[in-house]
């Protein structure tokens, strides 16, 4: 899995300049950690990190210090997926083995997924659609939109990838 997340951000890397992505680092290590939060200036910044390959939600976690803790208890549904640095790298530092993990700059905005069907690299139908309630990583609920920058970034990434069958594809305003 090492090497599908290396080429992963190889690619990534390569289409950086086709299409803005938020800024990302891999850890693989305490040491990488700290780095990645100090280079996204955390605290200033919410950090989101989670491995670079999982399933829903899992191992998602966002870093923001200014979250209100008592109002994340008693009013909210539970998630765990709000801590703080000082939570959380200690939990890292100590693990007998420290898991390969995306840290990146978090994106409040609007979340997409899009369902794409391609024919090696033509992109054949690309929908997008809102995430309008998530739970646990899954989507419940979205809004069909016509996103043509969206559409437009899916066409390009299909193209440069050369990918073939059905494609998903999720993007944050």
């Amino acid at each position: 899995s090492i090497e599908i997340a290396n080429n992963k951000y190889l690619l990534m890397k390569n289409l950086k300049n086709t299409i803005p992505l938020p800024e990302f680092y891999y850890a693989r290590s305490p040491k990488g950690f700290k780095k990645a939060v100090d280079n996204l200036r955390y605290p200033k910044n919410p950090v989101c990190f989670k491995p670079p390959i999982s399933h829903g939600m899992r191992g998602l976690r966002i870093l923001d210090p200014r979250i209100d803790r008592f109002n994340i208890i008693f009013t909210q549904k539970p998630t765990g997926i709000y801590t703080t640095f000082e939570e959380i790298f200690p939990i890292l530092e100590k693990s007998p083995s420290f898991p390969e993990l995306l840290v990146m700059e978090f994106l409040p905005g609007t979340e997409y997924s899009v369902d794409a069907l391609a024919d090696k690299g033509k992109p054949l139908i690309i929908i997008p659609r809102t995430r309008d309630y998530i739970k646990m990583g899954i989507s419940f609920e979205g809004t069909l939109v016509k996103n043509r920058k969206i559409i437009e970034f899916c066409k390009k990434i299909i193209r440069k990838l050369k990918l073939h069958g059905n494609v998903g594809f999720q993007f944050k305003e």
